[in-house]
């Protein structure tokens, strides 16, 4: 007898395998997050993190902006994709803000010159975006953006508390609605 899971059903167990929960474990004990609890961390690896994230925000922009178009027919798969773009253009304003904050111009984003090893989600999203099909793409997304908003939010947490930051400072961090919406997928 076959039966068919629901979109939540799928995501629940993908965030339960092992890939996905050995992810889960290493955002969430990372070097940068355990320094900045600790207040130990160099503010000079915070702005290293905003530029290698000023270049995942565009290349995740133009990522969603292709799946908008490639499934322009499909409204709930439309929908879906343009959610995540307007969260990739809040998420853009909110980088420029805190990267003010530190200090760090738009030129010093964008003429920074981006880590391969800290672009590998955003080049193989965008591979399944032009190759994948839509439900490969939708659990990418689903599954890796609550790993790495428990990261931020922790972050968050201690930039605050151990470096004085403003709350407007780590807004990036700080309020990420498509990481909560997720989550509850």
């Amino acid at each position: 007898m076959e039966t068919t899971k629901s979109a939540k059903e799928i995501i629940a167990s993908l965030r339960k395998e092992p890939f996905s929960l050995e992810t889960d474990e290493k955002l969430a004990n990372h070097p940068v997050v355990q320094e900045a609890r600790a207040g130990t961390l160099s503010l000079k690896v915070v702005e290293r993190f905003l530029c290698e994230q000023y270049h995942i925000i565009a290349a995740d922009t133009r990522t969603m902006e292709h799946l908008v178009s490639r499934f322009e027919a499909n409204e709930v798969l439309r929908e879906y994709f343009q959610f995540f773009l307007a969260g990739e253009k809040m998420g853009y304003g909110k980088l420029l803000n805190m990267a003010k904050a530190m200090k760090l111009s738009e030129s010093d984003l964008e003429n920074y010159e981006p880590q391969a090893n800290a672009q590998g989600y955003p080049s193989y999203l965008c591979r399944l975006a032009h190759y994948g099909e839509a439900p490969q793409i939708a659990a990418a997304i689903a599954v890796n953006f609550p790993a790495f908003g428990q990261m931020c939010s922790s972050l968050a947490d201690s930039l605050k508390k151990n470096y004085n930051m403003k709350e407007e400072d780590v807004d990036l961090f700080d309020s990420l609605p498509l990481v909560t919406w997720t989550r509850e997928l």
